[in-house]
């Protein structure tokens, strides 16, 4: 079940409306930006009774960007930032507050630069790279409502890190696999979609993230995993927002990344699983995000790339390489009040 805006649904729910509108449409990628557009803003008939839950359908197409982009304003919530007692960070090159991320970049819609610290150093990039893997999963145009079971190939050999989705039990629509890995990080989840996208799994799948990079002009990008837990997967602060740019025009990814949390049910007569958002300032419910994604790896640091609303202007914030676990989120508060002061 999803949480979006006071509104809940489950995922099988919002896959099926995605199908209908495909077939209707005639084309995936036309269904799926029709489907995102009618999935959040009004609240329809009751689907029946869930095992915990009442799950409810959505309708009501025409408001769906402004439910997404006029979001509560509840009270302030200021994130405190940890002191360190490492040397002071060193201002950008251009002007503006102090920020403790390796690199840094604000840039508007019409791509100008607004802020830059190191923005065209090259760093591993950790779990943004899953933004790459939903569009290439997407414009594959695959089935949303295909169960995927989890296998031992989706197991993480690197790191070892751990996943609540255990292989040859857990199964998942693709739809499902596709919010949480985009929503949570979960890697299984990645792995499993890129496994089972093309014929010859993994190996297509990266060459096509590849092939993706190029055309969007990230030449600066590489990429040897879906997951981003390859440290091989490198970008600087200027290609993640020519990322950003393109995942933007994927309602489908727009709606996974802004979502609080979803509960999925990957094992039968199991009860659900909760996953959250892994943006704070998401959950925090004080600023107005329409796309992000976070990412960690101890090579990386911490990352964090969004477009959001700032004084009701489009803008993309990247930060790489940020040394402790909130300085992604104070970096972002510090560059939001100097922008807000020179509006």
């Amino acid at each position: 079940m999803m949480r979006i805006l006071g509104v809940s649904l489950s995922s099988a729910a919002l896959a099926a409306t995605l199908l209908v509108s495909s077939l209707a449409a005639g084309s995936l990628a036309g269904a799926m930006a029709q489907a995102a557009e009618a999935s959040v803003s009004a609240k329809s008939a009751s689907a029946g009774p869930a095992k915990k839950t009442k799950a409810k359908n959505l309708a009501s197409s025409a408001n769906f960007e402004k439910s997404v982009r006029t979001r509560a304003k509840p009270k302030r919530v200021r994130h405190s930032i940890p002191r360190r007692a490492a040397t002071p960070s060193k201002p950008a090159t251009d002007g503006g507050p102090l920020v403790r991320s390796g690199s840094a970049l604000v840039m508007d819609a019409r791509g100008h630069q607004i802020f830059a610290k190191n923005p065209d150093t090259k760093r591993p990039i950790a779990s943004i790279t899953k933004l790459m893997t939903a569009m290439v999963v997407l414009d594959a145009r695959l089935p949303f409502d295909e169960m995927i079971t989890i296998s031992a190939d989706d197991r993480d050999e690197l790191l070892n890190t751990r996943s609540r989705l255990r292989d040859g039990l857990a199964s998942l629509s693709r739809f499902e696999l596709l919010h949480i890995a985009l929503m949570s990080s979960e890697n299984r989840a990645a792995s499993a979609l890129a496994r089972t996208t093309f014929p010859g799994g993994i190996s297509p799948f990266i060459a096509a993230m590849t092939r993706k990079a190029q055309n969007l002009g990230m030449t600066n990008t590489r990429f040897a995993d879906a997951t981003g837990l390859d440290e091989r997967n490198v970008s600087t602060a200027r290609d993640i927002v020519r990322l950003l740019q393109a995942a933007y025009d994927y309602p489908i990814i727009r709606f996974a990344t802004t979502t609080e949390s979803t509960e999925v049910h990957p094992y039968p007569k199991r009860s659900g699983m909760t996953y959250l958002n892994t943006n704070r300032l998401i959950r925090g419910g004080e600023w107005e995000i329409e796309l992000s994604k976070t990412g960690y790896l101890k090579v990386a640091g911490r990352c964090l790339a969004m477009r959001t609303r700032i004084a009701n202007r489009p803008l993309y914030m990247v930060f790489l390489k940020a040394p402790g676990k909130l300085t992604p989120f104070g970096d972002s508060n510090r560059l939001r009040k100097w922008l807000e002061h020179r509006s």
